[in-house]
């Protein structure tokens, strides 16, 4: 983060936004929570806020217990205090039949639920 930090340093007109372009910032190993947390904190430390994307099952995930979805809870709220201007989600629709066919792993109810709890989390968001 130094040599970004440095580069912006020099340009103070410029916003200390970084955009990371991903389609899956978390991801869905073991260690995915905590690398998400890892590298918003050291933009947080270097003094930029980010976006970036995910997929909604990284909200809510029907297959995992209640702990699972605690800890996602506490992950989500995390990322927002460490400078997350905005998450952005491919929802695509809210009808399971349409989601099956883009092959989205999601159904209705639980886009429904996930937008619900990044909405109660405070999440920024932006839905495509």
């Amino acid at each position: 983060m130094t040599s970004l930090g440095g580069v912006f340093d020099r340009h103070p007109e410029i916003a200390r936004v970084v955009y990371l372009v991903d389609e899956e910032f978390i991801g869905r190993d073991a260690g995915a929570a905590g690398r998400a947390r890892a590298i918003a904190g050291d933009l947080h430390d270097a003094g930029f806020a980010w976006e970036s994307s995910c997929r909604i099952d990284q909200v809510v995930r029907p297959g995992e217990g209640r702990d699972w979805h605690i800890e996602r809870a506490r992950m989500w709220r995390e990322l927002v205090r460490l400078g997350l201007r905005r998450m952005l989600f491919g929802v695509e629709s809210g009808v399971t039949s349409v989601l099956t066919r883009f092959n989205k792993e999601t159904n209705g109810e639980q886009n429904v639920l996930a937008i619900r709890t990044l909405s109660a989390l405070g999440v920024p968001t932006r839905f495509t």
